[in-house]
């Protein structure tokens, strides 16, 4: 039996201000993505009475990339781990565990998104 070990890195950074740009960018990008599938999912639920999963929405973020070329400047794991936590936000509140996703906003003191780093 093969036991697989994963490691998590919990980092306190001080950005100059070309990071702090980028980080700027990217929770915004992720806040944009999070959001606007959220009410594409509110969307199809009431005109078709479907459910849109995360591989739906991850094809239609393909597409809103070609649109939104400012999408295509941040780290494209972050945009996907954003609908993976919007996916799971949905799971929590089928099975009865947390109220009904809402939307992010630039407001909230903890700004924050996950990325992978596989090596």
């Amino acid at each position: 039996m093969k036991v697989v070990m994963y490691k998590s890195f919990v980092v306190r950074i001080y950005p100059d201000e070309v990071q702090e740009n980028f980080f700027t960018n990217q929770f915004g990008c992720c806040r944009f993505v999070f959001n606007t599938f959220l009410d594409a999912k509110k969307k199809v639920y009431t005109e078709k009475g479907e459910y849109l999963s995360f591989y739906d929405c991850s094809a239609m973020l393909t597409e809103l990339k070609k649109s939104k070329t400012w999408l295509k400047r941040v780290d494209s794991t972050g945009l996907i781990e954003s609908l993976k936590n919007l996916e799971n936000a949905f799971n929590r509140f089928f099975n009865q565990i947390s109220k009904y996703p809402r939307h992010k906003n630039k407001y909230n003191p903890v700004q924050s998104y996950k990325t992978n780093n596989i090596q």
